[in-house]
C-alpha cells in the first residue's frame, strides 16, 4: 500500500511519568535531528537522560502551513484520582503536549468528551455491557472514544502519548483520501484513521464480542476486544501496519 511505504515510523508511543512533565519536546527521528547535536548514548534511557527541555517550535523547526490542515483527535475524560501510574495533572500536561506536537506539524487538534461519545445512540447499550462485566473506569473511556469518533465524523484519532515523528500534514491528508479502516500499530488502536462508518463496524463488533461473564483473571479492554476482531472473525476488512514506533528515538544537544 502506499501509504505505508510513505509513512513508515511516522509516530512514536511516549508512556510513563517523566514523560508528561518534559512534554517529548525533545524526540526526533535520526535523520531529522533539525540541528541537534550529538551521539545516541548505547546505555539504556532513564528519567536523568531524557530530563531535556528544549523549546517545541526550536526543535521542529515549525513553519505556519496554509490551506487545509488534517484533524488529529484524541480522547480525554479526566480519572477523577488519575490512572495508569499518573495523576490527573500529569494526564492534563501530556494532552498539552500532545496538542503542541501535533499542532507543530502542521495539524489542528480536537479533544473528545464522554459528551461526544454519549451522541452516539449506542452510549448506554455499551456501558450497560461494560458495567455487566466489572470494566473500570479508565477501560470505559477506552471503549467511549470509538463512539465519540462516530459522532464527529471518523478521521484521525491517536492516544494523547502518540507524538508525530514523520507524520506531517501533507502525509496525513494524502491518506485520510482512504477511508479504509487504519490501525498503524497492529491490534493496538494508539493512532487509527477510518470514516465514521468504518469505526461504527468495527465498535459494534466489539460490543458484540464482549463476554456476557468476566472470566477469571481476564482482561477485558478495547485493544484486547479490537484484538479478538482479528482473531475471531479475521482482519474483517481492516489494514493493520507497524507504522508506530515504541521506542524513544532521540538525539540529545550536549552543549
Amino acid at each position: 500500500m502506499r501509504y505505508t511505504s510513505k509513512a513508515k515510523r511516522f509516530a512514536l508511543i511516549c508512556g510513563g511519568s517523566v514523560l508528561l512533565i518534559f512534554g517529548l519536546d525533545f524526540f526526533v527521528t535520526d535523520n531529522d535531528t533539525r540541528g541537534l547535536q550529538g551521539k545516541r548514548d548505547n546505555k539504556p534511557e532513564s528519567a536523568t537522560d531524557l530530563a531535556v527541555v528544549v523549546d517545541l517550535e526550536e526543535v521542529l523547526d515549525v513553519v505556519p502551513m496554509a490551506g487545509k490542515k488534517p484533524i488529529m483527535h484524541t480522547f480525554f475524560e479526566p480519572v477523577a484520582k488519575g490512572c495508569c501510574g499518573m495523576s490527573k495533572l500529569g494526564h492534563q500536561k501530556l494532552v498539552k503536549a500532545w496538542e503542541a506536537s501535533w499542532q507543530a506539524r502542521g495539524w489542528e487538534t480536537r479533544i473528545l468528551t464522554k459528551k461526544d461519545a454519549e451522541n452516539h445512540p449506542d452510549f448506554d447499550l455499551l456501558q450497560d455491557k461494560l458495567r455487566k462485566v466489572g470494566v473500570g473506569g479508565y477501560n470505559q473511556r477506552c471503549y467511549w472514544r470509538w463512539l465519540a469518533m462516530v459522532t464527529v465524523g471518523g478521521g484521525w484519532m491517536s492516544d494523547y502519548d502518540v507524538f508525530p515523528l514523520g507524520l506531517d500534514s501533507e502525509v496525513g491528508l494524502e491518506i485520510e483520501e482512504d477511508d479504509t479502516f487504519k490501525s498503524f500499530y497492529h491490534n493496538v488502536p494508539c493512532l487509527l484513521h477510518a470514516s465514521a462508518k468504518e469505526y461504527d463496524r468495527i465498535i459494534h463488533l466489539m460490543i458484540d464480542m464482549l463476554p456476557k461473564k468476566r472470566g477469571k483473571n481476564e482482561v477485558i479492554s478495547d485493544m484486547f476486544s479490537f484484538l479478538h476482531i482479528d482473531q475471531w472473525r479475521g482482519r474483517s476488512g481492516m489494514i493493520w501496519s507497524g507504522d508506530v514506533s515504541p521506542q524513544i528515538i532521540y538525539k540529545t544537544n550536549e552543549e
